[in-house]
């Protein structure tokens, strides 16, 4: 994602030093285990759990106590909000439509990097655009959406179950926050879909690989394949691909996976004042890179939305809310997530990229649990109202344009992953808002 070219730079830095790499790479064993698993496509829990419990990995959450009673004076009446105009659903459909028909190639079977080019996509954009569908409900029938997914194949490696690489070159440059969202599109459509499974589209496989990723010297999930930098956006994503597959697997290691993931990174990577998460850190090292981007909170929030329907060991909802207050400077948008001056005050910063994950966050939150007193009731009306907000701020900003009309290529977000994220945060803000 946003650090993908700096980690790769330090990657040739590290080839460059002479140091070993043998260290990193994946014990042969697991992966050949992985391989013959995968065959059944069933999961496989000492895949998934075995590093961690030769690790010792502890499940307590020990940053996190000050978050389960966290109820700051919220701050409701801070920015205005504008009139609706529009219904966001219908928006989400138009610019869905759009997105399929500007962008999808049918004649190569693949998505184009930029409407109206023939450039090949990486499998990033490629999952964000099919997010954007499968996650709709309603896209077509299983031989509309199997000529879609179809794409997948083309960066899929016949070497190793469930990993795909960023190229259609299907060679070993595997960045495993890519197999984390095509496992959440798989797991979309088998929801509806079941005759997929004979197709091949089976998330097992590719969780059971991200299994095999978690670092056997630090823990947390390498941010690609046999490196050893750990990614808190990759580690919370393999989560959030845990027990959303839940629901369909009911594989009680699932849940397990996503929790030991969780707290991962709650104890290693949580800026302490603020709860904000950083970007990763060196299992070699321990360095931390201290980068701080909004989809690692949004999608921390999904993770614990969801584990709050099936796992009673932790207050998920309370300390899911507590990150969401952190986020929002409780009201007040007044961090380095925001701009703090000008006509924007109070709007993301963040590129929709990387802030799409923000608004499904939160519309999870808001859609799979409930407020259990007036003081939350009134802090997911204030999110709701944060959604409402700036998602018209980005209608105002790019859909009173050719992006909302379709009939050509958008002068604007002409990238297919830039087009794909807007689509997302649009079906999230229909989720949880009525009008914009």
């Amino acid at each position: 994602m946003f650090f993908k070219v700096y980690f790769v730079i330090a990657y040739l830095l590290l080839l460059a030093s002479g140091l070993p790499l043998s260290a990193h790479r994946e014990p042969p064993e697991r992966l050949e285990k992985l391989n013959r698993r995968s065959k059944d496509h069933s999961i496989d829990s000492t895949l998934l759990l075995g590093t961690y419990e030769k690790l010792n990995h502890k499940r307590d959450i020990l940053a996190l106590d000050n978050l389960r009673n966290f109820k700051p004076k919220l701050v409701t009446d801070k920015f205005q909000l504008l009139s609706p105009v529009r219904d966001p659903k219908e928006v989400y459909q138009t610019i869905l439509y759009n997105l399929f028909n500007l962008y999808w190639d049918g004649s190569e079977g693949n998505w184009r990097n930029k409407c109206g080019a023939s450039e090949t996509p990486v499998v990033w954009s490629v999952a964000v655009a099919l997010r954007a569908i499968s996650n709709s409900g309603n896209f077509g029938t299983s031989q509309q959406i199997n000529d879609i997914l179809s794409a997948l194949n083309k960066y899929k490696l016949n070497t190793l179950e469930g990993a795909y690489s960023a190229l259609t070159a299907q060679d070993s440059d595997v960045y495993n926050d890519d197999v984390s969202q095509v496992s959440w599109v798989f797991t979309d459509v088998l929801g509806s879909y079941q005759s997929l499974l004979q197709l091949g589209y089976n998330a097992n496989d590719l969780i059971n690989y991200l299994g095999t990723q978690v670092n056997p010297q630090v823990g947390g999930i390498t941010w690609k394949c046999r490196l050893p930098y750990v990614s808190s956006i990759l580690t919370l994503e393999a989560a959030l691909a845990a027990v959303r597959y839940y629901e369909i697997n009911s594989e009680p290691s699932l849940l397990t996976f996503a929790i030991y993931n969780l707290n991962w990174v709650f104890n290693n990577l949580l800026e302490p004042d603020t709860c904000f998460i950083y970007d990763g850190m060196s299992a070699d090292t321990h360095g931390v890179n201290k980068g701080k981007l909004t989809y690692t909170i949004g999608t921390a929030i999904s993770t614990m939305a969801y584990l709050s329907k099936y796992d009673s060991s932790y207050d998920w909802k309370s300390i899911a809310l507590g990150f969401a207050l952190k986020a929002l400077s409780n009201g007040t948008c007044d961090n380095q997530f925001f701009h703090s001056d000008g006509a924007d005050v109070g709007i993301l910063n963040d590129s929709l990229d990387h802030s799409h994950l923000l608004f499904a966050g939160l519309a999870d939150l808001l859609e799979l649990t409930s407020p259990a007193s007036e003081y939350e009731s009134q802090a997911y009306q204030m999110f709701r109202d944060f959604v409402q907000r700036q998602v018209r701020h980005l209608y105002e900003k790019y859909l009173n344009s050719d992006i909302y009309i379709g009939s050509a290529c958008p002068s604007t977000l002409s990238a297919l992953l830039d087009f794909g994220s807007l689509v997302q945060i649009f079906q999230d803000a229909s989720r949880v808002v009525d009008g914009i």
